[in-house]
């Protein structure tokens, strides 16, 4: 199982999200693979925990070509992810999410989002 997460761009809320990354990780096992997706400020706050395998820093405003926007969509086409999970209210995360290929989208069906998600 390949799952990448949307991870929450705000301080607040990616400290609120840790007990929903905890559950993630305890349901899909140790051989599951997760990849969170951060901005590149609050990467650090997730080190040293088992919850994700790996980071992914993304930031559409940055000057860093590896964080843009279709850097990450190129990246998580070849990481052929089984389900992307979107902690995040943006339209524009489930548009990244569709464009990625992978074959489950869930999140919340909120700002015009669920014609792009499999799962509400």
């Amino acid at each position: 199982m390949k799952l990448g997460i949307f991870l929450p761009n705000w301080l607040g809320d990616l400290v609120m999200a840790t007990p929903a990354l905890r559950a993630i990780r305890r349901h899909f096992g140790p051989h599951a693979h997760i990849v969170g997706i951060v901005r590149p400020k609050l990467s650090e706050l997730l080190a040293g925990t088992n919850w994700l395998n790996e980071q992914w820093c993304f930031d559409p405003r940055t000057q860093e070509p590896q964080w843009r926007r279709w850097a990450l969509i190129r990246r998580m086409r070849q990481e052929r992810f089984d389900v992307v999970l979107l902690l995040t209210n943006s339209l524009h995360t489930a548009l990244l999410a569709w464009l990625s290929g992978a074959r489950q989208r869930v999140g919340t069906v909120r700002n015009g989002r669920g014609p792009l998600l499999t799962g509400k």
